[in-house]
């Protein structure tokens, strides 16, 4: 009974060894997974965020062209009529998603496209 009882004993340290074994093995494979995902996921979020600067860029261009050049056509009009260039700075205001947009007179008042008239101290 003594060697069924020492063969019992020694299957067990086996069946637990080879549990110990496979355990680490999985443990190992899933760090390894781990870190090849996590330079992927890193790859792809720099990707991503340098794609984003792209069209941030792009788009402030536009917005700072397009407010030069109604800078440009307000500087050349010889009358001023306030509020029909306070309609279009509000268009270009909404179309750009700018807060706010403003003219300001020669005398120093201000005009804004969201109504307030800022006058000069």
């Amino acid at each position: 009974m003594r060697k069924k009882g020492k063969g019992l004993y020694s299957s067990i340290a086996i069946a637990a060894a080879v549990v110990l074994v496979a355990v680490g093995g999985a443990f190992l494979f899933s760090l390894s997974v781990h870190r090849i995902f996590k330079a992927e996921i890193t790859m792809s979020l720099g990707e991503i965020a340098d794609q984003s600067v792209l069209t941030l860029q792009r788009e402030i261009k536009g917005s700072l062209q397009s407010m030069r050049d109604n800078a440009i056509l307000i500087g050349e009009t010889e009358k001023i009529d306030i509020p029909k260039l306070i309609e279009v700075l509000r268009a270009v205001a909404q179309e750009n998603r700018f807060k706010r947009m403003g003219l300001i007179v020669p005398d120093g008042t201000a005009y804004t496209t969201d109504g307030q008239i800022i006058d000069p101290v």
